[in-house]
């Protein structure tokens, strides 16, 4: 699981929050598949060099070809205020780029991620030391009590 950054004030009232709710799941899975490439660069590539085509991303956000390109319309006209970039463009003639991508990296907490965080809470789980605070804070909800006992997350 890789962690990603989504602000609630950025998807209700950010610049697609008026716009229609496919354009706005498509923007939430074009930053999802990002994130599940091996480069998490903003550009859409397999290898350096070697572009995703439009026809596997499209079927990797699970709507048609048509519909993507719709999207990536409107994307590309949306500016971004202080960067003067739009959401989205092509680099070259065939990469699609994520513009602004490092604002959508995993937050850290601190110096250390809350994947390091919830590993630490694993390990002391397993010692019988947690007090559940940080998965409490990670997660949104409590779960230690279950895991404890040895029974399954709630959740």
């Amino acid at each position: 699981m890789e962690w990603l950054k989504l602000t609630s004030r950025g998807i209700l009232r950010g610049s697609l929050s008026h716009s229609t709710d496919v354009i706005q799941l498509v923007w939430i899975k074009l930053i999802c598949l990002m994130n599940e490439t091996k480069f998490r660069n903003g550009r859409f590539e397999y290898a350096p060099g070697k572009p995703m085509g439009l026809d596997f991303i499209a079927t990797n956000c699970c709507v048609t070809q048509t519909i993507l390109e719709g999207c990536l319309a409107e994307y590309e006209e949306d500016i971004n205020p202080e960067t003067k970039e739009p959401r989205i463009k092509y680099d070259g003639e065939s990469t699609l780029v994520l513009t602004n991508w490092e604002l959508y990296q995993g937050q850290k907490i601190g110096t250390r991620t809350r994947l390091e965080l919830l590993e630490q809470e694993i390990a002391q789980l397993k010692k019988g030391q947690s007090n559940g605070l940080v998965q409490t804070a990670i997660l949104g909800k409590p779960f230690i009590n279950d895991v404890q006992k040895g029974g399954k997350r709630r959740g």
